[in-house]
């Protein structure tokens, strides 16, 4: 009888295992098909955060580019409005300088003038000087 009682527990014991073993093998897949759901979920999640950024990198790829197009638009007006300026204010520089130019050549062809006729009346007078001297000196 003990060894009936030992076969039967024996058998309750290996019943329980392979129901033991069942319930576990139902829990693991139950956990596997929740993990599965878990992880496509977060990669589709994932895939959506990455078009995001994408599509955030994207505009403001566009953002900057047009800042930039609009920045070199505007550096390159205001590079022609001081092009122009500074031709402008050369060529008043060289109307100044051709008038000082002018200006000065008058002033020193007058000046020149002067001195050739001070210089005239000084060679006149020595002339008329010598002539009276000369004609003094004959007289005698």
């Amino acid at each position: 009888m003990a060894d009936i009682s030992l076969i039967k527990a024996q058998r309750f014991k290996e019943a329980e295992v392979k129901k033991h073993m069942r319930n576990l093998q139902k829990l693991q897949q139950k956990n596997r098909m929740e993990f599965d759901k878990v992880a496509k979920r977060r990669e589709v999640e994932l895939e959506r955060i990455k078009k995001d950024s994408e599509v955030e990198i994207e505009n403001e790829t566009v953002e900057q580019s047009r800042k930039l197009t609009e920045l070199r638009n505007k550096h390159t007006t205001q590079f022609k409005e001081e092009s122009k300026r500074l031709n402008e204010e050369l060529e008043n520089l060289k109307l100044n300088h051709d008038s000082k130019v002018v200006e000065l050549k008058k002033s020193q062809k007058s000046e020149l003038d002067k001195v050739i006729n001070e210089q005239k009346e000084v060679i006149d007078n020595a002339r008329k000087n010598y002539v009276r001297e000369k004609i003094k000196w004959q007289a005698e």
